[in-house]
């Protein structure tokens, strides 16, 4: 019986590690992306951030993505203003650039999209978007980046590829954690304190996932290093209590 609850709570510890793993690349690779793309063509200053610009996370190797973004004129007369685009175009320092002119009226908001595929990608990988918008007043500069994974999945869509690493990495936690909790019944106080860390190591690297979907790449960096601060931590907790001969 020993036996079998040590084997149970080992392969517990490794789907619940499998699924925290995922879920960290996954985050991470987005947070890497966006970073990249803050600093790709900075060009010209501007006083605020595009807060209306989408972009698809993740697209795979057989589909196209769309970027868009909209432009409102808040004042009392009409106004023409200039978009300036930047797509890497297969390379960091290659950019495909493209001006849109538009006019907006009175309280007037319009949006604007582009393309991108695969074959925009820098390294193969990634591809980065800079939108800027000219100061025109009362229009104030903006601008908005962001930069989107490509997979080598052509029989998926960017959306199932997510949808499969939520699933798989989200699985992978509670069931791990299910399953050492299970074998460590009941809890001594010294599980029940890793089976805390476990928990707050699933919930962040849960919210670090989705900002990563959301594009929320700041907090999300943030997020990554107390993650990756916290495994390290955990991983220790670990190897201790094996060497002093405790029940895991």
């Amino acid at each position: 019986m020993k036996l079998g609850k040590s084997k149970k709570s080992t392969w517990g510890l490794i789907i619940f590690s499998i699924g925290i793993l995922i879920g960290i690349l996954f985050s991470g690779a987005t947070v890497w992306g966006n970073i990249e793309a803050f600093l790709f063509n900075p060009g010209l200053p501007a006083d605020e951030t595009i807060k209306t610009m989408k972009c698809p996370v993740l697209i795979t190797s057989s589909e196209t993505g769309t970027v868009t973004a909209a432009f409102t004129n808040p004042g009392d007369r009409p106004v023409m203003t200039t978009v300036r685009t930047s797509i890497s175009d297969g390379l960091f320092l290659m950019i495909r650039e493209t001006d849109t002119r538009i006019q907006l009226e009175a309280g007037e908001t319009k949006e604007l999209e582009w393309t991108v595929s695969p074959e925009d990608a820098a390294w193969e990988r990634l591809i980065f978007v800079r939108v800027y918008s000219l100061r025109s007043t009362p229009l104030p500069a903006l601008t908005g980046t962001c930069g989107i994974l490509v997979v080598d999945m052509p029989f998926f869509t960017g959306n199932q590829v997510i949808a499969i690493v939520l699933i798989i990495s989200i699985a992978g936690m509670v069931a791990g954690l299910g399953l050492w909790i299970s074998a460590n019944q009941p809890l001594s106080r010294r599980n029940r304190y890793a089976t805390q860390i476990m928990g707050v190591l699933a919930a962040l690297v849960i919210i670090g996932t989705v900002l990563g979907i959301l594009g929320w790449w700041f907090i999300g960096a943030i997020l990554l290093v107390i993650t990756v601060l916290l495994v390290v931590v955990t991983i220790t907790y670990f190897l201790l209590a094996s060497e002093n001969g405790a029940a895991i």
